[in-house]
């Protein structure tokens, strides 16, 4: 999004209530958090000019850039994403819990997240 306020308002106004604002260093951003049912969207705004997330943007427009699916174990989503990429993916600690994340050029387009929620 490039207006992360008119956005998070429109949302809003539809009766969708803000969450928690955040930092996503990971892939140069922050966001708001809509909260919807019992998940959540993530409106993203690039940091700075120039990282991942402004290229996203320039390159696709304002659209979905991913998703974020929890997982019931990190280390074996970890090894699977390995085993089928040829590459490992190193984890961070993102807006959901310990994560790693799949770029957008390796799946179609969007960014892939799988994280594990802390127990």
């Amino acid at each position: 999004m490039k207006d992360l306020g008119k956005s998070t308002k429109a949302y809003a106004a539809i009766g969708l209530l803000p969450g928690a604002k955040m930092g996503l260093p990971a892939i140069g951003a922050r966001a708001q958090e809509i909260q919807v049912g019992d998940g959540s969207v993530l409106l993203v705004t690039p940091d700075a000019p120039g990282g991942s997330t402004d290229k996203f943007i320039t390159d696709r427009g304002e659209s979905m850039m991913g998703i974020s699916v929890e997982v019931e174990s990190l280390e074996q989503a970890r090894a699977v994403l390995k085993d089928r990429l040829h590459r490992d993916v190193a984890v961070y600690s993102g807006p959901f819990g310990k994560s790693v994340l799949v770029p957008a050029e390796l799946a179609a387009g969007a960014w892939f997240e799988f994280f594990e929620k802390v127990k």
